[in-house]
């Protein structure tokens, strides 16, 4: 992937793949230091930006599982989601803060900003076994209470290198790809990680478009 290629568009914003990066190196350190570890999960509660895929990719670098959540849900929703994965921290701003359960940690991306911007932006050698747990995505609960859904690296892996051979490896070079599924339902994963460990750039529709 060429560091300088386009990695993350959305309305206000764009990252190459070097700078995206540097972000995403700088948050997962910050994590560490608050003690997210591998083996724990952290919740990410933010809006369809470029910050929602720096907090996503700062979760795994510090070795923990994402657990992507929506604001507009219950708090009481939030909070069981939060309680049956065992979070203790969450990636979020300060806008959406006081709609969510309170934990030990809450790391606001606006609050924080200057403070995780500190920390080395070099990438964090956390060593991962590939059936350690990538995300937790929550059923809708349609048929009763939601469940968490435990998602390791290694399915990842597979999906995003089937993607490449079904999909990506026709184009010569970058395309762009639409991030148009919400972030708490896994067709996100395939257009997050299908254009990111591919090298295409991800382009975030905003929520009134979507």
């Amino acid at each position: 992937i060429c560091p300088s290629t386009v990695a993350v568009v959305d309305g206000l914003q764009s990252l190459t793949y070097a700078e995206l990066a540097r972000r995403a190196s700088q948050l997962a350190r910050y994590l560490a230091a608050l003690g997210v570890k591998p083996d724990t999960a952290v919740g990410v509660c933010l809006p369809r930006s470029v910050d929602l895929i720096i907090a996503v990719l700062a979760v795994l670098e510090a070795g923990a599982a994402y657990v992507p959540l929506d604001s507009a849900h219950p708090p009481q929703r939030l909070a069981r989601m939060l309680d049956g994965v065992g979070a203790r921290l969450v990636v979020t701003n300060t806008q959406i803060l006081p709609r969510l359960p309170q934990l030990p940690h809450a790391v606001c991306l606006d609050r924080d900003a200057e403070r995780i911007q500190s920390y080395e932006d070099a990438p964090l050698q956390i060593a991962m076994a590939t059936a350690q747990l990538a995300y937790v995505i929550y059923t809708s609960g349609s048929s009763g209470e939601p469940k968490g859904v435990m998602v390791p690296h290694t399915a990842v892996c597979h999906l995003v290198a089937a993607l490449g051979v079904a999909v990506y490896d026709v184009y010569d070079g970058p395309v762009n790809v639409a991030l148009v599924a919400p972030v708490v339902f896994d067709a996100s994963v395939q257009q997050i990680f299908g254009s990111l460990l591919n090298g295409h750039t991800l382009y975030i529709v905003d929520e009134q478009a979507r």
